[in-house]
């Protein structure tokens, strides 16, 4: 039964790799054909010859509301975030005083919004 050497198989893979094109993507596979004997043969299929191609990038699409109006939605500015503090208090006192007015009574307000406050 015949033999392929490793030395010939890197022949060939040098000799093809000299032909394409320096991303191809090469796929190596061999078949015995008893009836050649020592003789070797090689095919190649080669696909995507011609100009080489620019990689398309998809464009981005925009992201549709679910309601009628079907306007887009605006893109959030995450870059404004880091400006801000991290915590961003109002000014509790005036928030109870604020119910209070209103005819709200006090212990109707939650506990933890009355300590705020004080």
């Amino acid at each position: 039964k015949s033999s392929l050497r490793l030395r010939e198989t890197k022949e060939v893979m040098n000799t093809i790799r000299g032909f394409a094109a320096d991303d191809a993507t090469i796929i190596f596979g061999a078949v015995y054909d008893d009836p050649m004997g020592e003789e070797l043969r090689v095919t190649v299929i080669a696909t995507g010859l011609g100009q080489p191609q620019v990689a398309r990038q998809s464009k981005p699409k925009l992201v549709q509301k679910t309601g009628t109006d079907n306007r887009p939605v605006a893109g959030v500015d995450y870059r404004v975030l880091d400006e801000m503090p991290a915590v961003i208090r109002k000014n509790r006192a005036s928030t109870i005083e604020a119910l209070q007015n209103s005819g709200v009574d006090k212990y109707d307000i939650p506990a933890f919004l009355r300590k705020q406050a004080d």
